[in-house]
């Protein structure tokens, strides 16, 4: 396991290092990966990202790969007026963060004039996505600014100008060897996987990052295999969407499980999701099918397996019978005296102990079975991060009811590496990070999440 996974020693003092940490990778996510759901702008039908609510200028770094995103109408000639130093490295058809994969469009560049300065116009043909994703890399562009026009079609409605904010190279990240960075679902390095150039570029900037590792919903053997050519690892993103068939809160299953071994919420329903109790007494007649496409990854070459295991409240968790029983057996009481209300009201503290303890035991079963496939299978769980405030048990069993029942020091007895949740770039993530570290035996590794706005003035 030491081959995998890059140790992590703990300094006695880290807060020197995340404040130069935080000052740079603020920098870089800001310039090249910051996504935020856009607001159409008044008066254009062109709308780009990234862009923060107060109409702050694109920011593009000298000699990196920077990913924006377009939305115009579809079905229309897509247009790009770029000064010359600009250059386009590909351009994607659809928005890579919520794609599998993106093709690459075909486009036809002309050089124009404009205000004197040579620009080039690309342009794609009836755009037949709406959405694009396009990265782009400054040469050496020595002004500070730059004027950039997309329009679509000839209503000049559908034009949009902008002035780009444009940064020197930037120097690699100071990551020391204490602290890694792994991505999390490397869109849009899977999208633009086939087109050489943009692929090359882009893993030439993530390294750039820090980032030594890819978590991806993609699974294809040439694409593990290019990934580790470039020195990156790949770790099979275990999609809630379809796989954790036993994640209490999730309720739009297809295949609806039968009653009698499905999850019962508090107020009766259904969930139509294995009933935890259930799971952990008959896992061996559930992980072939919910570890299938685990171990496909597996034999295709990849280094783990994130499990992301964010739960919302012991609330959502399962009341059947069958659960109740269980909890009764761990109190030493009859049946007859635990209900859902009492369940939750009369032994609430004893009730999401309980919860905790079960989704923990339910995870190393899911972790020794994946180990079955690879023991050197990286096993890697995103969840809650620890509070700041756990001084006593009152305070430690609400951060308990409010992470669901995910208790990140249950994980660390069998897990391989952490990944709390991160979706803020403020000074609270890095005290969060500081506190986890003496808490845990493993390696503590933020996996970034470009979906998550963190731009410069985050």
């Amino acid at each position: 396991m030491e081959k995998i996974i890059e140790k992590v020693n703990r300094p006695e003092k880290t807060s020197k290092f995340f404040r130069r940490m935080n000052i740079l990778k603020t920098i870089v996510y800001g310039i090249t990966a910051c996504m935020l759901m856009p607001s159409l702008a008044a008066g254009s039908a062109i709308t780009i990202c990234p862009m923060d609510k107060s109409g702050h200028p694109m920011s593009l770094a000298n000699g990196i790969v920077n990913i924006i995103y377009l939305y115009g109408p579809k079905g229309q000639d897509f247009q790009m007026e770029l000064p010359e130093a600009i250059k386009v490295i590909g351009i994607l058809g659809g928005r890579t963060y919520v794609a599998l994969h993106t093709p690459s469009l075909k486009y036809e560049s002309t050089q124009i004039k404009k205000n004197d300065e040579n620009y080039i116009r690309y342009t794609v043909k009836k755009n037949p996505y709406g959405e694009l994703t396009i990265g782009l890399m400054p040469v050496q562009v020595k002004e500070k600014e730059k004027t950039i026009c997309f329009c679509s079609g000839d209503d000049d409605k559908n034009k949009r100008t902008v002035t780009a904010k444009i940064y020197p190279e930037l120097p690699d990240a100071p990551t020391p060897e204490n602290f890694k960075l792994w991505l999390w679902r490397g869109q849009p390095i899977s999208g633009c996987f086939g087109n050489e150039e943009f692929f090359d570029r882009l893993t030439e900037t993530y390294h750039k990052m820090g980032i030594s590792a890819v978590v991806e919903t993609l699974r294809n053997k040439n694409f593990i295999t290019a990934l580790h050519k470039k020195g990156f690892k790949y770790l099979a993103f275990h999609r809630l969407d379809t796989e954790n068939a036993m994640n209490p809160y999730y309720k739009w299953r297809k295949d609806k499980l039968p009653k009698d071994i499905s999850t019962i919420d508090f107020t009766g329903n259904y969930k139509g999701c294995y009933c935890p109790t259930y799971f952990n007494q008959n896992s061996e007649l559930i992980l072939d099918k919910l570890l299938k496409r685990d171990k496909e990854a597996i034999l295709m070459g990849a280094d783990g397996i994130l499990f992301d295991l964010e739960l919302t409240t012991p609330m959502n968790c399962c009341f059947c019978e069958r659960c109740l029983r269980d909890f009764a057996d761990n109190l030493h009481l009859p049946s007859s005296k635990i209900s859902r209300s009492s369940a939750f009201s009369d032994y609430k503290k004893e009730w999401i102990l309980f919860r905790t303890k079960q989704i923990a035991k339910s995870m190393e079963i899911i972790c020794r079975n994946i180990k079955k496939i690879n023991p050197e299978a990286i096993f890697y769980i995103v969840s809650h991060s620890l509070q700041d405030k756990l001084n006593n048990s009152r305070q430690e069993i609400r951060w308990l009811e409010k992470t669901g029942g995910v208790d990140i020091r249950l994980l660390d007895q069998f897990a391989d590496a952490h990944g709390p949740m991160w979706y803020t770039n403020s000074r609270s993530i890095y005290n969060l990070f500081e506190l986890n570290r003496p808490a845990l035996k493993k390696p503590l590794i933020p996996a970034v999440d470009i979906g998550q706005h963190m731009g410069a003035r985050s």
